[in-house]
């Protein structure tokens, strides 16, 4: 099999001064197979197990108390691609939580949203624990599943809100009104989606 981009190789060879400049004289080269290698040796991963994770966000979205807005969580999280990619999508490329899993910003935001909660009891608690959710979910487009952290082509040329946007929408069956989707586009810098 050809060596493909990100897959991770096994190189025998030796090195030598170059121009007082070490180079690699390369003898033979192969794929890793499963098993050869650790993944998080690879690429920046979280700590934490995603699965545990994962279940942590569920407790949130099960706490949710409004059942439209815990309705939409779980439809969002019940979707297959994003769960899959949720547990590998970094959430962030370069600042916070630069390692595979976004789960760990996520869940790192609903805690912070319990805590906004004590001093503000005011806030509704469902609606931060939502936004702490869908805040990123476009980033399951934007950012690639790959083990390099980067960008996919539509996400360097949409961004994660037209995806999240998207994400959000079908999880809501269609039932985003424009007022929201402003609303997200504000908070994100961005200017709203345009009528449809």
């Amino acid at each position: 099999m050809p060596i493909e981009r990100d897959d991770i190789v096994k190189v025998r060879g030796t090195m030598e001064l170059y121009n007082d400049r070490p180079q690699l004289i390369v003898q033979r080269i192969r794929r890793c197979e499963d098993g050869e290698f650790q993944e998080a040796d690879c690429s920046p991963a979280s700590a934490r197990d995603p699965e545990e994770m994962f279940r942590e966000l569920q407790g949130f979205v099960d706490s949710v108390g409004n059942e439209y807005v815990r309705s939409l969580l779980k439809s969002v999280l019940n979707d297959p691609f994003v769960v899959t990619a949720m547990k590998v999508v970094p959430g962030g490329v370069r600042l916070h939580q630069a390692c595979r899993s976004g789960l760990e910003h996520v869940t790192s935001l609903c805690h912070l949203a319990e805590k906004v909660i004590e001093h503000y009891p005011r806030l509704n608690r469902d609606w931060l624990i939502a936004g702490a959710i869908l805040h990123d979910i476009g980033k399951v487009e934007e950012l690639g599943t790959s083990r390099r952290l980067g960008y996919t082509t539509r996400g360097q040329l949409v961004g994660r809100l037209g995806p999240g946007d998207s994400a959000a929408t079908r999880g809501a069956g269609g039932r985003i009104s424009r007022r929201d989707q402003e609303h997200v586009a504000a908070l994100h810098c961005q200017p709203p989606p345009r009528d449809r």
